[in-house]
């Protein structure tokens, strides 16, 4: 009985340090909440081990394109368009432009200075695909 009880002990030990290093899942990409934005934005994971990262102020939001290691990737022959929405609102969702500038995408927003949050939908598209990604924005937190 008590060698029974010894054994599941360490069987439920040496699972559970196996669940901490990793060995469930996918050790080739890192999940966007353990790794720190490069740019301080706020990070999400896009397809083949890419990252969006937006960075929000009032007024502007920048958009860097990011491979597994957090580098910038290149943004020639990609566009980029989003749909705003306010918190609350029936109308339709507004319209966002974003120009490449600088290794990133940039587009220039005109909303209330009480505005607190809102969420943003990117749509990504390059020479073989499209993709889309959704932001819930906070500027200056």
């Amino acid at each position: 009985m008590m060698r029974s009880f010894v054994l599941s002990i360490i069987f439920l030990l040496a699972s559970a340090s196996a669940y901490a290093q990793g060995a469930g899942g996918c050790s080739c990409c890192k999940a966007p909440g353990v790794m720190a934005p490069p740019h301080g934005g706020i990070m999400e994971h896009i397809k083949n081990h890419q990252y969006v990262e937006l960075v929000a102020d009032t007024g502007r939001i920048a958009v860097y394109l990011l491979d597994r290691d957090l580098e910038t990737l290149p943004i020639d022959h990609i566009t980029m368009t989003g749909k705003l929405r306010l918190p609350r609102q029936q109308k339709s969702p507004l319209s966002v432009e974003f120009k490449p500038q600088y290794g990133c995408f940039i587009a220039n927003i005109n909303l209330d200075e009480r505005v607190h949050r809102y969420a943003l939908e990117l749509t990504i598209k390059s020479n073989t695909d499209i993709q889309k990604v959704k932001f819930q924005v906070e500027p200056g937190a």
